[in-house]
């Protein structure tokens, strides 16, 4: 009898599900998969970070190139205008890209000859200065 009921304690409790074992497993799993979650919540935002940073040099860089190109042609465009007796402002480039202002003054040199002058290019974007660029001019 006592065989039996041992036999019978033994079939029951290995039915039952491990309370120990499974339990714990649940509780693994599901803390791994916050973990896992928040690694790739991590990264994601860090390579979202990198691509908006990457973004805003690149404009700096487009607006940087687009400037110092408007005040070179205006420089080019200034002086192959007819010489103007200093201080004065000479004509900008027609069809500048939207949102950009260039202003090219003449200012006299002083102790110099009146022949010469310098001439200062500005270039502007929205209202904010964005590039100065100087240069001479002669009247040849």
């Amino acid at each position: 009898m006592l065989v039996w009921l041992g036999w019978m304690v033994r079939r029951t409790f290995s039915a039952m599900p491990k309370l120990t074992g499974d339990r714990h497993q649940d509780g693994a799993g599901m803390i791994e998969v916050l973990v896992a979650l928040s690694i790739f919540a991590g990264a994601t935002t860090m390579f979202l970070s990198s691509l908006l940073t990457g973004s805003h040099a690149v404009d700096r860089m487009h607006e940087s190139v687009t400037a110092s190109t408007l005040a070179t042609s205006q420089i080019e465009h200034s002086h192959y205008q007819d010489f103007l007796a200093a201080p004065t402002v000479y004509p900008s480039l027609d069809g500048l890209p939207p949102g950009y202002t260039v202003i090219s003054e003449a200012s006299p040199i002083p102790g110099r000859d009146s022949n010469i002058q310098k001439l200062t290019v500005s270039v502007y974007r929205d209202g904010e200065l964005i590039l100065v660029r100087e240069n001479l001019k002669a009247n040849r």
